[in-house]
């Protein structure tokens, strides 16, 4: 848990860590950020009650939310990581041993998702925000836009990335997280509603979200992922979804300022994706018969 300046929340949120029914220890660990609020004094409050469950993270100057998340996380030290932040509230006391479980059976698995309820700060609760959560090999869907919560996740420490693909800002962060776990592995969505999300916005990042001033970097951390990820066996990718992966990645390729050497690594890849000539003739023939119509109603230029 990453905190700062959370003082009408923070109490409730590490109530919620503290009502998981688990069979299996946990820890929770707390970065406050230098918060000028009562935030840090509520957390040492809980930590001296818990000193067993909860460890505090000393700071002495303001690092800022990327650079705290990221000594945050690195301090964790269990075998699994769930991450629960000072806007989402966990709400079933069974989330974590639940999730746990399904990745102690499931070693093809890094990292398992929920949904989650929407409330704003004012107003009436948004019911979702995705209409289909997938599963197994999520990277292509994933590649679109970012539709997983950080507050509803469990995932294997050893999937923790490294800074270079943490050093945007800290929403852009989560999303490239998720990204270069699902690079690498198979990913679980679990079906019900874990916790409660109060941030007012409460929305997913896409790429096309980002800030123009971040974008270049976004990309050319995606270039850096792309080559690690690998279509999965379990999940075959029809030739639609071969296609659209394709594309994107020389959309990003040609849009991307990244030195050769980058790019060529994901040239190399290209291959392994390629959704076969007979599908990209008959793609060709129905992008240019849905283009016709178009071009024979435009007015033709006179002098």
């Amino acid at each position: 848990m990453a905190v700062y300046q959370a003082e009408d929340s923070v109490a409730a949120i590490i109530e919620g860590v503290l009502a998981q029914e688990a069979d299996f220890e946990t820890e929770l660990v707390i970065g406050d950020d230098c918060s000028r609020d009562q935030t840090r004094a509520i957390c040492e409050d809980y930590a001296q009650r818990y000193p067993d469950r909860i460890r505090l993270l000393p700071a002495t100057v303001k690092l800022g939310a990327n650079a705290n998340a990221i000594r945050t996380l690195s301090s964790c030290r269990g075998k699994y990581i769930a991450i629960c932040n000072s806007d989402t509230r966990w709400t079933d006391p069974l989330k974590l041993k639940k999730q746990v479980a399904f990745l102690e059976a499931q070693p093809d698995y890094g990292l398992v998702y929920t949904d989650i309820e929407l409330q704003p700060r004012s107003g009436s609760p948004v019911k979702t925000h995705q209409q289909r959560y997938p599963s197994g090999d999520i990277f292509p869907e994933l590649l679109q836009g970012n539709f997983i919560q950080s507050g509803t996740t469990v995932f294997r420490r050893e999937y923790l990335p490294g800074r270079s693909v943490t050093t945007l800002d800290q929403t852009i962060s989560d999303y490239l997280r998720w990204l270069y776990i699902a690079a690498r592995t198979n990913v679980h969505f679990l079906p019900e509603k874990t916790a409660v999300c109060t941030r007012p916005s409460g929305l997913p990042v896409h790429a096309a979200s980002i800030p123009a001033t971040n974008r270049q970097a976004f990309r050319k951390a995606l270039l850096q992922l792309l080559p690690a990820y690998t279509p999965s066996a379990i999940q075959a990718r029809t030739p639609a979804e071969r296609e659209h992966l394709f594309f994107s990645i020389l959309s990003l390729l040609a849009g991307t300022s990244a030195p050769l050497r980058l790019k060529a690594g994901v040239l190399r890849t290209l291959p392994r994706h390629f959704p076969g000539l007979q599908n990209m003739v008959k793609s060709g023939k129905e992008k240019i018969t849905a283009l016709l119509p178009r071009i024979s109603q435009k007015p033709l230029a006179t002098n």
